[in-house]
């Protein structure tokens, strides 16, 4: 019995390599690996605010009210009131933008901004990143006064390296005063 066990075993491996090699052999070649599908990028689109739904349109104040007006419009039937506050952040205010404007895309951005503070203010358009930078995409645009103006930029290019667009702000770097704001466009180049 001890001779046919030792016999047999050695026998039943060789059994189990040769159907292990056969089978193997004979399957067929494996089929290439699916490619992932390619991620695609969002396609910039405009973006423009008039104001003429009667609403803010998702922009709200920031240290500052921030509402829509009908005594003082540069086209259409409204614009938006905003009154800033005395220190702090003074702005008009869009929270989220992420979906409106795309890291590396170059953008023109214009406002068209009213104040009748009987001087000279500067206004920023300023995006705020999901890394908390603060980037210019108009600085320092001088607004007259009792006049509608158009603060703007023709070309600004959000780098991806300062993290992607989170908020946007309009904002008069003179604190404490009233301006109003109509037909805004962020539009790719």
């Amino acid at each position: 019995m001890k001779r046919f066990v030792f016999t047999l075993v050695p026998m039943l491996l060789v059994l189990v390599f040769a159907i292990g090699c056969a089978s193997t052999e004979s399957a067929a070649p494996a089929a290439p690996a699916a490619q992932a599908a390619p991620v695609e990028k969002p396609t910039p689109q405009p973006w423009t605010i008039d104001f003429e739904d009667g609403t803010t349109m998702g922009w709200a104040g920031n240290n500052a009210t921030a509402a829509v007006a009908k005594d003082k419009v540069h086209g259409g039937t409204y614009s938006m009131r905003v009154a800033a506050g005395d220190a702090g952040w003074k702005t008009a205010w869009f929270y989220n933008c992420g979906d409106k404007i795309l890291a590396d895309v170059p953008y023109s951005y214009s406002a068209w901004i009213y104040q009748e503070t009987g001087k000279n203010v500067k206004f920023n358009i300023v995006i705020k990143t999901t890394m908390s930078s603060y980037k210019r995409a108009v600085d320092s645009a001088v607004v007259s006064s009792g006049v509608w103006t158009e603060i703007k930029n023709d070309s600004f290019v959000l780098s991806s390296d300062a993290g992607k667009p989170q908020d946007i702000y309009i904002e008069p770097e003179t604190p404490g005063i009233v301006f109003y704001v109509d037909d805004i466009a962020i539009l790719p180049k």
